[in-house]
């Protein structure tokens, strides 16, 4: 199967190689990078991309109950399917670990192709 479609960018975090270069992903290890800075970046921390990211860090202060946990989930979905459009999200699980950290589990299906 031709992956090209796929794409690739450069490592996150970012990486120099031996020669010198960007340290490149590929493929399906580029789309769970992209996914990765996808929640990572708060919303309106790129100057000329001020809608990009998601909201995930609104929630960080906020009581670990159904409700807010319900909000994380809307918006990890909400930003994935605006910004990531190779895969399709099949399930967002979050669970409650110790001192009220979550466990996120995002299972997906790559596309075929990308439209």
């Amino acid at each position: 199967m031709d992956k090209d479609f796929l794409g690739a960018g450069w490592k996150f975090p970012v990486r120099i190689d031996e020669d010198g270069s960007f340290s490149l992903s590929k493929h399906e290890e580029d789309i769970k990078e992209a996914i990765i800075i996808i929640l990572k970046t708060i919303q309106g921390e790129r100057f000329n991309h001020p809608d990009f990211g998601s909201g995930v860090y609104d929630y960080l202060f906020s009581p670990v109950n159904r409700s807010t946990i319900s909000l994380i989930k809307e918006e990890i979905e909400r930003s994935l399917k605006k910004y990531e459009h190779r895969i399709d999200i099949e399930e967002v699980n979050i669970q409650i670990e110790e001192a009220g950290k979550l466990l996120i589990n995002i299972e997906y299906t790559i596309r075929s192709t990308n439209k």
